[in-house]
């Protein structure tokens, strides 16, 4: 309770209704709890989500990244073609396993991420290894 308590005062609020709910998320949430951004005047906590709505969500993202990607490719009538599915598939099914809790996928423990570069590994490994 002690370090909610210093939390709160780090946010720098005195608004008792936002404090009291404050304190009740927190409490109900701790464990979830991975991020807590500041600024001047605002402060965003940021949680993780249930590990399905968050699997769907990378995967969402991967299929985003490969949409750019295509419309890049048609912009700039590169070499560059998009990923094939098969492909984002195998991707998906390695990067959004669940670690031995069931609290993280395994891209969410990386210390840097970025979806582009990964894809362009993958696909680059995929190629060279048949």
């Amino acid at each position: 309770m002690e370090e909610l308590n210093e939390l709160i005062n780090k946010l720098g609020t005195k608004n008792p209704v936002v404090i009291h709910n404050l304190k009740v998320i927190l409490q109900k949430k701790a464990e979830l709890l991975t991020e807590i951004q500041l600024n001047s005047r605002n402060f965003k906590l940021i949680f993780l989500g249930p590990l399905q709505e968050r699997a769907k969500e990378f995967r969402r993202s991967v299929y985003e990244a490969n949409e750019e990607i295509k419309a890049a490719y048609e912009a700039m009538k590169s070499q560059r073609q998009p990923y094939p599915n098969v492909m984002l598939e195998s991707f998906i099914a390695y990067w959004a396993e669940p670690d031995q809790n069931l609290k993280k996928m395994r891209f969410e423990d990386q210390k840097y991420w970025s979806l582009k570069g990964r894809l362009a590994t993958w696909y680059r490994k995929s190629i060279y290894s048949k």
